[in-house]
C-alpha cells in the first residue's frame, strides 16, 4: 500500500533562543539565535522521521520570523541561516517598532523562555526498511522514513514547544496537501504499488485531527500569554479580549474605546460633584438656620424684605433673627420669640386696663 503524509511541518526544538544586543543600537532591533533544528529524528504518528539538512532547499537568507505561527504577529526576520555540523542555524533581528517584537523582547528580558519552532514544506520522502541503515545529518538512522527533499518556510518563537531535551513535530491537516511516501527498496515499492490507497486511513486522520487540536492549544495559550503580557494592569480586560478571539492589536483598539468611555464617565461624575457643590455653596451664602427658633432667615445676596408690610408678630420675629438695634435688650431675657409676644401681649392688656 502507498502512504501518503501531510507535506507541511513543524519541528520545535526544546532550545530556549538566545538574545543579545544589536550591533547598531540605533537601528530598533535586537538579535537573537535559534537552533531551529538539531537534526535529530522525531517521532510522529507514521513513525521516526528525519529531515536531511543537505537536501533541505534553504532559498533567500531573510525571511520573516513570526509570534506563535501567526503571519499577523511578525516578530522580525532573518539575517543568516546555515547548515553546521548536522543542525540547522539561524540568526535575525527582533524588531522593537513592531508589537508582537516589543512582547517578544520584553518577556524574553523578563526570563521567559522562548522556543524556536522551525516551519517547512515536505517534498520527497523515503522509508527505510527495519534493517536499513542510512547516514543522515553525520548520525545513523535506521528504520523510519527520511525527508530527502524540503523547502525552509522560515521559523516562529512559540511559548509552548518540546521538553528541554526533545524535539516534537507537527504535521499539518490533510487539507494542507500530501506526500507519497517511497520505499527505498524499488523491489518492495513496486510490489506496494498493486494495491494504492492514495487516502489516508480514518485512523490516520483522527489522529492528525487530534495533533492539530493540540497544536490549535498551544496557539490560543500563546494568545491569551500575549495579551496578558500587553496588559498586565487590565488583566480581566485581557481576558475579555482573549475570549472574543481578539488580538493584541485588535485589543488596543478596543482599550482605547474603554478609555475614551472611562473617561467620559469620570468627567460626568466630577461636573455633577461641581453642581452639587456649587449647590450647596449658595444655600450656605444665603441661608442660615436660627438656633432658638428653627426660623430660616435670609442674610442678603438679594432684595432686602419690606418690613413696613410685615404685622406686628412677622416684624418682632423678624427684629428677633436679625437682632434690630434697639430690640436686642428688650428681647435678650427671653427665651424665644414666642414667649415674648406672651409677655408683650400681657403687658398691653395691663395698660389698657390702666388707662
Amino acid at each position: 500500500m502507498v502512504r501518503q503524509i501531510p507535506s507541511h511541518a513543524k519541528i520545535c526544538e526544546g532550545e530556549t533562543v538566545e538574545f543579545k544586543a544589536d550591533d547598531d543600537t540605533k537601528s530598533g532591533k535586537r538579535a537573537f539565535k535559534m537552533r531551529a533544528y538539531t537534526g535529530a529524528p522525531v517521532t510522529t504518528m507514521f513513525g521516526p522521521m528525519i529531515v536531511d539538512l543537505d537536501g533541505m532547499r534553504i532559498g533567500r537568507q531573510k525571511k520573516p520570523i513570526d509570534q506563535n505561527h501567526d503571519a499577523s504577529r511578525i516578530v522580525g526576520y532573518s539575517r543568516s541561516i546555515k547548515r553546521d555540523d548536522g543542525e540547522l542555524h539561524i540568526d535575525g533581528a527582533v524588531i522593537d517598532k513592531l508589537d508582537a517584537g516589543r512582547e517578544v523582547a520584553l518577556a524574553a528580558d523578563n526570563g521567559f523562555p522562548w522556543q524556536a519552532s522551525m516551519v517547512f514544506d515536505i517534498d520527497k520522502v523515503e522509508e527505510l526498511a527495519d534493517d536499513e541503515t542510512r547516514k543522515v545529518n553525520g548520525r545513523d538512522f535506521s528504520g523510519g522514513m527520511v525527508v530527502t527533499k524540503s523547502r525552509l518556510r522560515g521559523s516562529s518563537f512559540v511559548p509552548y514547544g518540546a521538553d528541554s531535551d526533545t524535539s516534537s513535530i507537527v504535521l499539518g491537516h490533510n487539507d494542507d496537501g500530501l506526500v507519497e511516501v517511497e520505499c527505498s527498496n524499488k523491489e518492495t515499492d513496486m510490489a506496494d504499488k498493486k494495491e494504492t490507497d492514495p487516502a489516508l486511513s480514518a485512523q490516520d486522520v483522527a489522529k492528525l485531527k487530534a495533533e492539530a487540536a493540540d497544536s490549535a492549544v498551544e496557539k490560543e495559550r500563546g494568545k491569551l500569554a500575549a495579551l496578558k503580557t500587553a496588559f498586565p494592569d487590565r488583566l480581566e480586560f485581557a481576558v475579555t479580549q482573549f475570549e472574543k478571539g481578539h488580538t493584541v492589536e485588535q485589543a488596543k483598539a478596543a482599550l482605547c474605546d474603554v478609555v475614551v468611555q472611562e473617561q467620559a464617565a469620570d468627567k460626568e461624575a466630577l461636573a455633577e460633584l461641581k453642581k452639587q457643590n456649587a449647590e450647596l455653596s449658595q444655600k450656605v451664602d444665603a441661608y442660615t438656620t436660627d438656633g432658638h427658633m428653627g426660623v430660616t432667615t435670609k442674610l442678603g445676596g438679594g432684595d432686602k424684605p419690606d418690613t413696613s408690610k410685615m404685622g406686628p408678630i412677622e416684624l418682632a420675629r423678624h427684629n428677633w433673627a436679625h437682632n434690630v438695634e434697639g430690640c436686642t435688650d428688650e428681647f435678650e431675657s427671653y427665651e424665644s420669640y414666642e414667649m415674648f409676644v406672651v409677655d408683650d401681649e400681657r403687658h398691653k392688656a395691663e395698660a389698657a386696663e390702666r388707662s
